[in-house]
């Protein structure tokens, strides 16, 4: 399968979870189980200061809990030539045989709404650019939002080091905690 790339823009009017810890707008995806190991990389974009914190579910064929990755898993990124500021890392999973598909939530917490990102400031990016002296100015900070634009990019790979998502054998119940 080749790679595929999907934007999702969460607004107010974005299907919303607002149960206990969980608050705001959110992303349900299905994923591909049948095609070997998954590379998914989740991006949320920077915009006008704001940025969603995504927590990510991930939850086998059966729709149970097999994998999460926090917030803090998904560290601020520099602006490069291409990408702006944002929120990015690579999840590894290895769906086991059988599965069709798998499932990824995307969500943020109440907690994850109190915190804040900081950023570079574009003049201390530049000088680093130019090998000049870094100055001594304020960084921005980005205000955690239950709203924001995320991106996911899926491609399969025959690499190894992947979470293993569904039961084998019987297993074991407990879901893996990732990014810790």
């Amino acid at each position: 399968m080749p790679p595929v790339s999907q934007d999702v823009v969460l607004t107010a009017s974005s299907a919303s979870l607002n149960v206990g810890e969980l608050t705001g707008s959110v992303a349900a995806f299905v994923l591909p189980a049948d095609q070997g190991s998954l590379e998914i990389t989740l991006t949320s974009l920077v915009k006008d200061l704001s940025v969603y914190a995504p927590n990510v579910l991930i939850l086998d064929g059966q729709m149970q809990p097999s994998a999460f990755f926090p917030s803090s898993y998904f560290q601020y990124q520099k602006p490069g030539m291409t990408s702006g500021n944002r929120l990015e890392n690579v999840m590894k999973l290895t769906p086991m045989m059988g599965q069709k598909q798998i499932y990824m939530l995307v969500y943020t917490t109440k907690h994850d709404l109190t915190e804040t990102t900081r950023m570079i400031n574009p003049a201390k990016l530049y000088a680093e650019g130019a090998s000049n002296a870094i100055p001594d100015v304020a960084d921005p900070v980005a205000s955690h939002s239950g709203q924001g634009t995320l991106t996911v990019k899926l491609k399969t790979e025959q690499n190894s080091g992947n979470i293993m998502i569904g039961k084998i054998f019987g297993g074991s119940d407990a879901k893996t905690c990732c990014g810790r």
